[in-house]
């Protein structure tokens, strides 16, 4: 099945209640006494989140030794069970400092795709019957190994229409079905229903904003 990440909103109570047990104290045979996402009141927010690690500024941060800034470990013991589980925790400050890195990671990723006014103006005159699709390839498309490669604008006009195509889906998929946007809506955690850097941006941000940190914390499960 692979590795997945649940987050879960848990109680402070149960972390001062479990953080300090040992191996002999871990139950084996009854995973539910000792398991963290196991005890009364913590709640399941987010289900297999792995994809959201994916990315180059928090993988740079683990080989750096850096990862108590995004969360911290649970138990203070090393356990056997961390052998093929994890277990952290995510406090106010780490949440926003996550935020960040996913804000930057979308900045970054998103930099090299917009068109300027420039090809904006050419793009409508390729519509317009100004310029022709050969005088377009001609000007934007090259192999260039000693000079930064830009956009084909070609490919960019293909690019806007293929995410306008998934914007149409996704809203279908989430919005426009009453049964299917009763069910979302009634998600405590989520406000944007997709799956896009963007919407996992927005449902971070929310749940930053609301979320009681004084009296809990986001437990992050791994398995």
């Amino acid at each position: 099945m692979g590795y997945r990440l649940t987050f879960y909103d848990c109680p402070k109570s149960v972390v001062k209640k479990l953080e300090s047990i040992t191996n002999d104290e871990w139950d084996h045979d009854n995973y539910e006494k000792t398991c963290p996402y196991c005890q009364e009141d913590v709640k399941e927010m987010w289900y297999d989140c792995t994809m959201w690690l994916y990315f180059d500024s928090f993988r740079q941060l683990c080989k750096e030794g850096k990862e108590e800034l995004v969360w911290s470990r649970f138990f203070k013991n090393k356990l056997e069970i961390e052998d093929d589980c994890s277990f952290n925790t995510m406090n106010k400050e780490q949440c926003l400092f996550f935020i960040n890195l996913i804000r930057k990671h979308i900045i970054s990723s998103d930099k090299n795709k917009i068109l300027d006014n420039n090809e904006m103006r050419e793009l409508n005159n390729l519509i317009d019957g100004v310029i022709t699709v050969n005088e377009l390839e001609k000007k934007h498309f090259y192999f260039d190994i000693d000079v930064e490669p830009r956009y084909n604008i070609l490919e960019k006009a293909e690019m806007i229409a293929r995410d306008a195509r998934m914007d149409k889906t996704s809203f279908s998929i989430f919005y426009s079905d009453d049964e299917t946007f009763e069910r979302h809506l009634n998600k405590p955690y989520i406000v944007s229903y997709d799956t896009t850097w963007k919407d996992t941006l927005t449902n971070l941000i929310y749940v930053y904003k609301t979320f009681d940190w004084d009296n809990r914390c986001i437990l992050i499960c791994g398995g």
